[in-house]
């Protein structure tokens, strides 16, 4: 059974998701032992598939304002630089152009003005070879 206060999760996604102009989104919250879960909209404008519950997303810049705020509190404790190279942190980045990776800083990674193209996402199936497959 729903607790009131997550009774109202669908219509709350379902709002935000018009105000936003997204297609579609699914938020699952976990409170005193129960999982509360609601979908709003579709996967896709075009085939108009309704999102369900466990709709698989592309994971894209989801992770960003988690990864923004974990390298903010790093740079309060003055244990990372947003102007340092990356490679001062991940000596073993390399991009196909030679010592471009030296140029590349924190700052622009989180702001995505590296000039990195990093949309390319390559579908390597769901075989247990997967990630091997995805990371080569």
């Amino acid at each position: 059974m729903t607790e009131p206060t997550f009774a109202a999760l669908g219509e709350l996604l379902t709002a935000g998701r018009e105000a936003s102009g997204v297609p579609g989104c699914a938020a699952a919250v976990y409170h005193r032992g129960q999982v509360h879960e609601a979908a709003a909209g579709v996967l896709d404008f075009e085939t108009g598939i309704p999102v369900a519950v466990d709709s698989v997303f592309q994971i894209g810049s989801v992770t960003k304002p988690f990864t923004a705020t974990l390298a903010m509190m790093l740079v309060s404790e003055g244990r990372l630089e947003l102007d340092a190279a990356i490679t001062r942190y991940l000596p073993g980045f390399r991009l196909a152009v030679e010592g471009a990776a030296d140029k590349v800083t924190v700052r622009q990674l989180l702001c995505h003005t590296s000039g990195i193209d990093g949309d390319l996402i390559e579908d390597t199936g769901s075989e247990d070879e997967c990630i091997e497959k995805f990371v080569t």
